[in-house]
């Protein structure tokens, strides 16, 4: 429909990391439900614009940004981290090397992947009872804003903290 769809686990994490060759990572991960197992993901930076996570460019739990009241869901608005100073509240950019904005707060996000090992070359299982999701949210602490963290929902989960982005189909 209209030649969009969810993104793969690797593309969603492209888009967030970017290819900056002065940060390598190696996350943890479980391996079928036993001890964490260590993964080497390749280089790109921790956050989507660099090193470094602030209020000032993401939306997060206790991130101190203007819409950490709201009552319902404390979302903000598309591309408020864009550098400019809102109602008081200056913000940097949160842009990914490719124009990508909102990856790392505000809401987390579906891909289109079944939950499994992370592995190089990533092959996700063809089903499952878990998709994975990504990225930090309004919710979530600052741990989950890293580009490199990974946790899985079941497929039908309701969370205001989480969303969705679609990418051109190929």
């Amino acid at each position: 429909a209209l030649g969009r769809r969810l993104p793969s686990e690797p593309e969603w994490e492209k888009a967030a990391r970017g290819n900056s060759p002065e940060y390598g990572d190696t996350i943890l991960v479980p391996v079928d439900g036993g001890p964490r197992d260590s993964v080497e993901v390749g280089f790109g930076y921790p956050y989507p614009w660099g090193a470094t996570l602030g209020g000032d460019r993401a939306n997060y739990l206790d991130s101190g940004d203007p819409f950490e009241t709201e009552v319902v869901a404390g979302t903000c608005p598309r591309g408020f981290f864009d550098g400019s100073a809102h109602g008081g509240f200056q913000t940097r950019s949160d842009a990914s090397p490719y124009g990508a904005s909102d990856l790392a707060g505000n809401v987390a996000e579906w891909t289109a992947d079944w939950y499994g090992e992370y592995r190089r070359p990533h092959r996700p299982p063809e089903h499952g009872i878990w998709k994975v999701v990504r990225g930090g949210a309004w919710n979530r602490d600052a741990s989950a804003c890293v580009s490199t963290v990974r946790r899985w929902e079941f497929a039908d989960e309701r969370d205001p903290g989480i969303g969705f982005r679609t990418v051109g189909a190929p």
